[in-house]
């Protein structure tokens, strides 16, 4: 297994700070819709399973990430339909932000 390389650490501070500047931009609503959200949600956690993959983590850490990650997902989806933007904002702020900055640093 292995640990975060310098190249991963930098694409996975990239994508918390892209998931920090996504909730930003809703709040001052500069998004146009929930489809557009949603659509950039999904484009990063594209990348982010792509890293996962590439960070060759134990399947019990894997499972712990995929389950908080989806969790955090879930709950900024409804948000999101709720149009309750402070709450997408603490979420990613709060919770998915420090989920992707932990694989950074911790090991397998």
């Amino acid at each position: 297994m292995t640990t975060a390389t310098s190249t991963h650490r930098a694409e996975l501070d990239r994508l918390a700070k892209l998931f920090r500047s996504l909730a930003a931009n809703m709040q001052r609503g500069l998004l146009p819709s929930i489809q557009h959200f949603g659509f950039a949600v999904g484009k990063l956690v594209s990348e982010i399973v792509r890293l996962i993959g590439e960070l060759d983590l134990s399947e019990v850490r894997t499972r712990e990430f995929m389950r908080l990650f989806t969790s955090a997902l879930k709950d900024t989806r409804e948000a999101a339909e709720r149009e309750d933007t402070v709450t997408v904002a603490d979420i990613i702020e709060f919770e998915i932000a420090p989920l992707l900055e932990g694989l950074q640093t911790t090991g397998t």
